[in-house]
Order: structure tokens, then C-alpha cells, then sequence
């Protein structure tokens, strides 16, 4: 019993529920996250399998997480092992900002699409109600929860109320000594022999990550149950 006590002591998914449970009674958060945060998250021996992962995706002004904003939001869920391609959606946010004509050219988001875009506090709180309480699928995940954390004013001191699995940091360890390997999301896809999509694009993106995670997960555990927690721990 003593040993399975340390053991949560070092587990990075029992800290952070840990965190969310301390959040809820803490006067900082923002009152129209609270529900969001009272949302059990899923036990490390769970079966992913048997959860609904949500892959998502941003397009954005850059990468300075503090000045730079998100211009879109693609996301598609994996359910029973499968991606449910019913789930799939796609937002542009309205936003005033400037684009400049590189970055128009490669998210081919132009600032007419972005006037008639969603008010974009609204979208990061529907998108914070798809995704709290479970577990989310990202390609380099230090993004998605960052411009998250940003746009809805979380304190860094709590952690987001859901668990990341990265693509990118998956691929790493499953290339072993290969450290130099490309591990961009299109040369992932290359190197396993998947189709291209069209790159740049959040729902393209976000539907490619989770192909890409169910052959990561082929590898891992071929035909033996997924379970969460060794794979959060080798996406962090």
C-alpha cells in the first residue's frame, strides 16, 4: 500500500487531477470554467480504447503565445479505437488582427473569412466543453495548450482539466537512436506510407494527427490494450 502511495506521488496524471480538484476551490479560476474543471478525468490504467480521444488542431498568427491569435479550429474524435469522422468540425474565429500575405498564403485564411468568423472566447469555451474531463490528441501539444491556456486567462498555477498525448513526442521515442529524424507531422506521414493532405488546413491536420496516433499505438502495444497512462508518459 505504501508503495502504490509513492507511486501517485510521481504519477503526472494523478498530479494533475490533484490540480484540478485544488483549482475548483481556488478563487482564481474564472467562475465560467468552473463546470469544466469538475469533470472527473479518466484513471491511468484506462483502456484508451474504451475513451474518446479529441485530436485537435490550430491555425495561427505565429507562435508567440502571448500576442499572436488563433485563426481557426479543426478537431475529429477517435471513438472505440476508431476516428468518427460524424464528429469532425472546423471554425474559423473572427479576428481583427492583421495577416500578413505569408501567412494567408500558407493557412490560405484570408481576413474576409476571419470578419464573419466566431466570437472567439466563445469558440475556446465550446471547445473547452468538447474537451475537459477527457483526453486530447495534438502534434506538438506545448501549442494547443498554450494559445488555450492565453485565450481563456488560466493561471499557470492549474493545470489544464484534461490529459495530452502528443504525436510528436510519441514518434520520438518510438525512433529510438534516431535523433535527427524529422518528426514534422507531413514527414511522420511520409515515412509510414500515408496519403498527403493538405497541409496548414486544422481539420486536414487534426484528422492526420489521429491517423497517425492509431499507427503509433499499432507499434506500441500491437495487439494488447492501450493503456493511458504509459502513453502520456512517453508524450511528455
Amino acid at each position: 500500500m505504501f508503495k502504490d502511495f509513492l507511486s501517485s506521488l510521481f504519477d503526472p496524471l494523478v498530479r494533475i487531477d490533484r490540480g484540478r480538484q485544488k483549482a475548483l476551490g481556488d478563487p482564481a479560476l474564472p467562475a465560467e470554467l468552473h463546470d469544466f474543471y469538475a469533470r472527473p478525468l479518466p484513471k491511468a490504467q484506462t483502456n484508451l480504447n474504451t475513451l474518446k480521444i479529441v485530436s485537435i488542431d490550430f491555425e495561427t498568427t505565429g507562435l508567440d503565445f502571448a500576442k499572436d491569435t488563433v485563426l481557426s479550429i479543426g478537431g475529429v474524435s477517435i471513438v472505440n479505437g476508431n476516428i468518427a469522422f460524424e464528429t469532425a468540425f472546423h471554425t474559423l474565429l473572427k479576428s481583427d488582427a492583421p495577416i500578413n500575405g505569408a501567412t494567408a498564403v500558407i493557412n490560405q485564411i484570408t481576413p474576409e473569412q476571419l470578419q464573419q468568423g466566431a466570437d472567439p472566447h466563445e469558440a475556446m469555451l465550446q471547445l473547452m466543453d468538447r474537451l475537459s474531463g477527457g483526453v486530447v490528441l495534438t502534434h506538438c501539444a506545448v501549442i494547443e495548450s498554450s494559445f488555450l491556456r492565453a485565450a481563456l486567462q488560466i493561471p499557470a498555477k492549474f493545470p489544464l482539466p484534461m490529459y495530452f498525448l502528443d504525436t510528436l513526442q510519441l514518434e520520438r521515442t518510438l525512433l529510438h537512436s534516431a535523433t535527427n529524424e524529422d518528426v514534422r507531422l507531413s514527414q511522420i506521414r511520409l515515412r509510414r506510407g500515408f496519403p498527403a493532405y493538405e497541409a496548414h488546413n486544422a481539420l486536414a491536420d487534426s484528422l492526420a494527427t489521429a491517423e497517425v496516433f492509431l499507427a503509433q499505438l499499432k507499434d506500441l502495444f500491437g495487439h494488447d490494450k492501450p493503456l493511458l497512462g504509459p502513453v502520456y508518459r512517453r508524450s511528455h
